[in-house]
């Protein structure tokens, strides 16, 4: 026999961990509603590997002569290294900047809410994963853009 109760529990579960692509449209969508489910749940790691991971792949498939170009504008006349050394310094930026970045933004946001305002129920991790799914934003834009 089915038990109601067991559906309940089930949808709540269901409720409080979206998935990676719903969380994301969530971003979008209903921020208010996916800052209360990772309240719950801070899947942080995975969905800033897969934010490095795009921004990888998005900067592999970049034409070299593109990359060139944006590095001759920014030398300003220095010399500049190969095309695959600005890939691997290009790939190590991402890294850094994807999870260093994170961190330390995840890191202001605790001190301002949580030691300057005081406010004292939200956990690092939990700033940490809403910054990873911030970082959705800037991605896609990058990517429609």
């Amino acid at each position: 026999m089915n038990n109601p109760y067991q559906e309940s529990e089930e949808v709540s579960v269901q409720a409080a961990a979206p998935n990676l692509i719903q969380r994301v449209i969530a971003v979008f969508a209903s921020p208010t509603q996916l800052g209360e489910r990772l309240r719950q749940n801070s899947p942080w790691f995975v969905t800033l590997s897969i934010v490095a991971l795009v921004s990888v792949a998005t900067l592999l498939i970049t034409p070299a002569e593109l990359i060139r170009e944006a590095a001759e504008r920014a030398a300003e006349g220095r010399p500049l290294p190969g095309p695959a050394v600005m890939r691997a310094i290009g790939i190590g930026f991402i890294l850094v900047a994807s999870f260093g970045g994170a961190a330390l933004i995840a890191g202001v946001l605790y001190l301002i809410f949580n030691v300057i305002f005081g406010q004292s129920d939200t956990t690092y991790r939990q700033h940490l994963s809403a910054v990873a799914h911030v970082f959705w934003i800037s991605l896609l834009g990058g990517l429609i853009v």
